[in-house]
């Protein structure tokens, strides 16, 4: 139920805009050819599958996976200030 509550939270965050990416997963974005639209799409529909706490800051991390056109992508995000703070994205391409 927990989950639920966060995916809600996350989608209604992503879809007022109310999110930003570090510049780790910018690069990383571009790395795996991940636009910016796929990203929320994955935000938007994905499925919450787990979350972590950092070791360091002690906060709550969230990993969402999701299609977009077939290919899976996952991304690491956190929830700070009212905002979603993307962490991380990567495909999950067979390599």
């Amino acid at each position: 139920m927990a989950f639920e509550r966060i995916r809600l939270l996350i989608r209604r965050l992503v879809k007022q805009r109310h999110y930003y990416s570090t510049a780790h997963a910018d690069e990383e974005m571009d790395n795996d050819e991940i636009s910016i639209f796929d990203l929320e799409r994955v935000l938007c529909e994905g499925d919450l599958i787990a979350r972590q706490r950092d070791e360091k800051s002690g906060e709550w991390k969230y990993i969402l996976n999701g299609l977009n056109f077939g290919l899976a992508v996952e991304t690491v995000v956190k929830i700070a200030s009212s905002q979603v703070v993307i962490i991380t994205v990567y495909s999950l391409r067979a390599k």
